[in-house]
């Protein structure tokens, strides 16, 4: 999937493109860091990843905000139908950005849409097991505290 760039020529040619068949490097890629705890194990996926990935990820970011970037600042660009979150279903949106990190952990930024800020959505999401759903939920609270600073710290928030 990553030997060729994705569609550039619109935004529904880059979607469409997405949606058949750039999907699945970005699976493989989660998959492939979900594989891996820490150490050496984790540094080598991270260093296939970046040879393999990133120069994909980057032209297919590009072409995305070469194609939008018009259509923004023409005030012509006309946003598609809500996100879906039905497993299977790919939405491609440009109003934020979304981070799915290799724990399952999603990262969301977007600017409000009614004052002057950036926002930040965060999700977590652990298994219960053996039925202790008090567990479940001490783990998620401290897996979410520590994501939080984590993206305090990235944006500059004290």
């Amino acid at each position: 999937t990553t030997n060729q760039s994705l569609s550039s020529g619109s935004l529904s040619s880059l979607t469409d493109d997405y949606v058949s068949r750039g999907w699945r490097a970005d699976d493989a890629l989660l998959r492939a860091l979900a594989a891996v705890q820490a150490g050496p194990d984790r540094e080598a996926v991270g260093a296939a990843a970046s040879s393999v990935y990133r120069s994909w990820l980057d032209d297919g970011a590009r072409a995305l905000q070469q194609i939008i970037g018009p259509l923004a600042n023409n005030h012509t660009y006309q946003a598609g139908a809500a996100a879906s979150d039905s497993p299977g279903t790919v939405t491609v949106f440009v109003d934020g950005l979304r981070y799915d990190l290799a724990d399952g952990a999603r990262v969301v930024v977007r600017p409000s849409g009614t004052e002057p800020k950036i926002k930040a959505y965060l999700e977590v999401v652990v298994p219960v097991l053996g039925g202790d759903l008090s567990a479940a939920r001490t783990m998620a609270s401290s897996r979410l505290a520590v994501l939080r600073e984590a993206v305090r710290s990235v944006i500059g928030l004290e």
